[in-house]
């Protein structure tokens, strides 16, 4: 069939194969970009969001030290007061982020760190009561 071809016509006709194939591979590949983006957002919205906001509770956690051992330091009353508002004040911030982050770690094991999480937080909230009422941990 191509044998009785003009040599422009088979040149023709190559050239809308190419178009042709080269179209079909581009809205493969379009198609493809767009399920790689709706799974790159979703990963953003779900995993990193919740790591950023378990790293928020983490800093947290950290100024309820520093503040804690300001409070512990405090040559004043006024002084240990102002460092102990500060202590309440990141453990408000620490369970706002804890508690934004907790949904968004839906698989059995993010939901199973976030329950031994709330046990030794208890435990800490409890330690962090005892030492801040006189009595020893």
């Amino acid at each position: 069939m191509l044998t009785n071809m003009k040599v422009g016509t088979r040149l023709i006709a190559g050239f809308l194969f190419i178009v042709l194939l080269g179209t079909v591979v581009a809205a493969i590949g379009i198609f493809n970009l767009d399920k790689m983006n709706e799974r790159a957002k979703g990963m953003y919205q779900q995993e990193l969001l919740g790591l950023s906001y378990a790293k928020e509770a983490n800093i947290d956690l950290v100024y309820i030290g520093r503040a804690l051992r300001s409070a512990l330091l405090a040559s004043s009353e006024a002084q240990r007061t102002q460092m102990l508002g500060k202590v309440e004040e990141s453990r408000k911030w620490m369970r706002e982020n804890l508690d934004q982050a907790r949904p968004l770690f839906n698989r059995p094991e993010g939901r199973r760190i976030f329950a031994e999480l709330d046990v030794k937080l208890r435990q800490y909230d409890s330690d962090l009561n005892d030492l801040r009422s006189g009595r020893s941990i």
